[in-house]
């Protein structure tokens, strides 16, 4: 769907106001004052004394950059786009524009998920049971199905799966 160059600038400015929202939300600054912390921590010398707490620091320390870095990128690459297309005035490109929306449109509306998924407990694990009932064998069929399908899913979205009983 071709939009004119205004109506591009417009979705990016609001996509730029959702992303600096969810920023505040998800209070990537503090993140980001815990990320130095915990850097400080793996710089001193004594850090290497207790291997499983400086594993458990260092992993965390990655994920959290990972995340920050994340929305920065993000938040950083819509404001570059914003402000070239507030430039632009050749109507032409409007199509260049248009499939870096869409891919910017696609990374943010993903990336906000995060933030619906922000809360106390959300960073750990669920167990998910798929019961067929009493269905027979087509319900079971359909269990295994659901099932494959979300073991697909959690895998293309970097998460760990674990089956802990089939029956």
């Amino acid at each position: 769907m071709q939009q004119s160059l205004k109506k591009i600038t417009e979705k990016l400015a609001n996509l730029l106001e959702s992303v600096n929202s969810a920023i505040q939300t998800l209070k990537i600054d503090e993140e980001r004052t815990r990320l130095t912390n915990l850097e400080e921590q793996i710089a001193s010398p004594e850090f290497w004394t207790n291997n499983d707490k400086a594993e458990s620091i260092s992993r965390e320390a990655g994920e959290l950059n990972r995340y920050i870095q994340g929305w920065s990128e993000l938040r950083s690459e819509l404001q570059t786009t914003l402000e070239l297309s507030e430039l632009e005035n050749d109507a032409t490109t409007s199509n260049q524009y248009q499939s870096v929306l869409d891919n910017l449109e696609a990374r943010t509306n993903e990336a906000l998920i995060a933030v619906k998924l922000s809360g106390e407990f959300d960073k750990n694990p669920a167990i998910v049971q798929i019961s067929a009932g009493v269905g027979g064998t087509d319900a079971q069929d359909w269990a295994q199905m659901l099932q494959e399908m979300y073991i697909k899913y959690a895998n293309s979205h970097g998460l760990v799966v674990e089956s802990l009983d089939t029956s």
